[in-house]
């Protein structure tokens, strides 16, 4: 996060929101009662489930084999493709939860654009100046977003129409005592009071790309200015957070 992989900060806050999302769906709450009454607080922590653990299965490798290969990554990531993988190791992939869905949907992992370009712009980050270096560390998080957004959450659960639906009940109860507000904060927590902490949205969908994207410039700006001039605390919260990966 002080380095080349800059977004990996960020993603450690929009993990935890999505913490926060699940929590307040109970799996007692989250049952549905057959394919003829689907319970929207089924609907929207399967969604929730499914888009992060197949992020995380396509974004995790292209980081992992970038810190290990650098030189042969622009080569390489060219080729990925789940299909192609050693019989074993598909087998298992395959076994993963959503996974024939998953794998349709996002091209068997293949690379597009905003991959290359973001690793290209961390390959600059690794040899520029200090000055240089934060500009540079933002563009890579801003091409990592479009990325994931764009390639992998929107296809996968955005465009799944009772998705939808059940966002837009988000929207209209967020507020009431108890609801959750579509928020971000820089935080531990789920929100905080301290404004230059947070971002929300309060307006717009979050399903439409648009909408989304424009909210989610908004938390990376924040999540920037934060990183430069409140990095002792920003490093407290990420830490604490990956310290409770087997808290659960």
């Amino acid at each position: 996060m002080k380095g080349r992989f800059y977004w990996m900060g960020l993603a450690a806050f929009a993990s935890k929101q999505v913490k926060c999302g699940l929590d307040f769906i109970p799996d007692a709450l989250a049952v549905s009662v057959g394919d003829y009454l689907p319970n929207p607080m089924a609907i929207g922590k399967d969604g929730l489930g499914k888009g992060n653990f197949w992020l995380f299965q396509d974004i995790f490798v292209w980081h992992w084999f970038y810190s290990q290969f650098p030189e042969q990554f622009e080569e390489c990531a060219l080729e990925r493709n789940a299909l192609n993988c050693p019989e074993l190791a598909l087998a298992g992939l395959k076994s993963l939860p959503w996974a024939e869905e998953a794998l349709a949907t996002l091209n068997n992992f293949k690379v597009n654009s905003y991959i290359l370009e973001a690793f290209e712009i961390i390959k600059k980050c690794e040899q520029a100046t200090t000055e240089n270096k934060p500009d540079l560390q933002f563009d890579s998080l801003l091409a990592i977003a479009n990325h994931e957004q764009l390639e992998i959450l929107q296809p996968l659960i955005y465009e799944n129409q009772i998705f939808q639906k059940v966002l837009d009940l988000q929207a209209l109860t967020e507020g009431f005592p108890g609801f959750p507000l579509r928020v971000a904060a820089f935080s531990t927590t789920c929100d905080v009071e301290e404004e230059k902490l947070r971002e929300q949205m309060t307006e717009g969908d979050l399903y439409n790309e648009t909408h989304r994207m424009n909210f989610i410039t908004k938390i990376a700006n924040t999540y920037h200015l934060l990183m430069q001039y409140n990095t002792e605390y920003m490093e407290e919260c990420i830490t604490s957070i990956s310290n409770w990966s087997n808290a659960a």
